[in-house]
């Protein structure tokens, strides 16, 4: 499995700047991801990151890295409101994978995947080296 995992760079400084309009932008943001991972055969488990973060899963790493380009693109090229600028770092990761339950996963493959996107910046895709040499 591979996981593609996001998460919007300095979203707590952008909400103490602009709170009246982050819960519209995070929604946004969210259909961009969602749109992104649809159209390469991801699926998002139930909510298992903090706060605006995105965990996503797919059946191989091209397809998460396809999803994740694209989805750079499209947060890249939105408009966002009150002049923001939301820049989401992600990362790309694969191993095995240990379910919670029907809906979360545990295990070393994500928690590796965190990692990488916590050394990411917005607006970066950092791809492991399992996931690279797919």
């Amino acid at each position: 499995m591979a996981f593609l995992l996001t998460d919007v760079e300095g979203s707590t400084r952008l909400w103490e700047r602009a709170s009246e309009v982050m819960p519209a932008v995070i929604a946004r943001h969210y259909e961009l991801l969602d749109r992104a991972i649809a159209e390469h055969g991801g699926q998002r488990p139930e909510e298992q990151g903090e706060g605006d973060s995105v965990v996503a899963v797919f059946t191989d790493a091209s397809a998460a890295l396809r999803a994740a380009i694209e989805a750079q693109h499209s947060l890249t090229a939105e408009a966002w409101a009150d002049g923001l600028e939301v820049r989401v770092r992600m990362a790309v990761h694969v191993g095995q994978t240990v379910k919670r339950n029907a809906q979360n996963y545990v295990g070393t493959t994500i928690i590796r995947c965190a990692r990488l996107r916590a050394c990411a910046h917005g607006g970066q895709i950092l791809v492991s080296d399992a996931a690279a040499a797919l």
